[in-house]
């Protein structure tokens, strides 16, 4: 049986909280898990709106719901859901202002007539997305539901969130490659403001210097995605007192006709923190694909400076716009172990 759980952003009714916990591998966290816009409904006065939508899942998971208005972020709201539904249930969300994370601007009451875009986003307990619904409707129409889509995220990534064993993803084949990373490593300790960690066990830590430039890079190789689908760069950072290097975080899309594009976050010099779990705001970076990707590289880059900046929970995914299956994982090599870059 469906039950109804109405969601006002900003006041969660029903779907409780929670504190996140280990994940498993990604073909089982998301079986039988998705979330679905469905129209669109509530007041007329350009201070919100309602949406209806349907939504399953067997177990923890983040919710995200996105707005962008007019290029800007005007709702970012983000929440551990405890409660599981394993034969689905409807939901109803008041799309308003609110800025869980820091990102939000506040332009509410919006101009009648213009595109809103809706993102409502499932992530794993261990902060990879796997599943998204979005919309466009015309801001104001409380009726009017331009184009919607879902399907599940193919993350691309491995180890995503640098862990040492499972059930994080931390047992797959393809691991990080360092360059001049000889004083930078993977550090495990427990999360806290003044830890590389910011979710799970482990985080990444470069150490800025004035002679060399460090690095580290995995790549992805494999057809997929299609016209429309969004591809979306994604993770955490924090520096640390005197960082004064600054950082890049980029992701090189090549496509079969021998083209590429580049999704790309700078990070100056300065103060950047994770924040508390799981509310931290993310760096992030996403564009709609054109044609298929067939390799993909993902890189953090530690320019000259001082001072340490740490990374965590760095994901690169393809959102699909239909329900299409996902991704295989790789088999992982037997007795196979996370790479320590350190002095590599």
């Amino acid at each position: 049986m469906k039950r109804v759980v109405t969601l006002i952003l900003g006041l969660v009714l029903v779907m409780s909280l929670a504190v996140a916990g280990p994940a498993a591998a990604q073909d089982e966290r998301v079986t039988g898990s998705e979330i679905v816009i469905l129209n669109v409904r509530g007041t007329s006065n350009c201070s919100d709106f309602g949406m209806d939508g349907y939504f399953r899942t067997t177990g923890l998971v983040y919710f995200a719901a996105t707005t962008l208005y007019d290029g800007q972020i005007v709702q970012d709201f983000f929440a551990p859901f405890n409660n599981t539904f394993p034969d689905g249930a409807s939901v109803f969300l008041e799309e308003g202002f609110l800025n869980t994370r820091g990102r939000a601007v506040d332009v509410w009451p919006l101009t009648p007539g213009k595109k809103v875009e809706v993102f409502w986003t499932l992530y794993s307990p261990d902060l990879q997305p796997f599943y998204e619904a979005r919309a466009v409707v015309t801001s104001c129409d409380s009726t009017t539901l331009k184009s919607s889509a879902h399907g599940p995220a193919h993350q691309l990534m491995e180890n995503h969130s640098f862990e040492t064993q499972s059930p994080f993803d931390a047992d797959a084949a393809v691991f990080w490659q360092g360059n001049n990373t000889f004083n930078d490593s993977r550090v495990c300790d427990p999360p806290g403001p003044a830890s590389p960690t910011y979710h799970g066990n482990c985080g990444f830590l470069f150490i800025a210097e004035s002679i060399a430039k460090s690095k580290i890079k995995q790549t992805y190789t494999g057809t997929i995605g299609q016209k429309k689908d969004i591809v979306y760069l994604h993770g955490f950072a924090q520096s640390f007192v005197g960082y004064t290097g600054g950082a890049k975080v980029k992701a090189k899309l090549f496509f079969a006709d021998g083209t590429s594009n580049t999704l790309a976050v700078t990070l100056p010099a300065g103060e950047h923190l994770y924040g508390a779990f799981p509310n931290a705001t993310p760096f992030e970076a996403f564009m709609k694909l054109q044609k298929p990707i067939v390799s993909a590289s993902v890189i953090i880059q530690q320019k000259f400076g001082s001072g340490n900046i740490a990374f965590d929970a760095v994901t690169l995914s393809v959102f699909t716009n239909s329900n299409t299956p996902l991704r295989a994982l790789p088999v992982p090599q037997a007795g196979a172990t996370p790479v320590n870059l350190l002095g590599g």
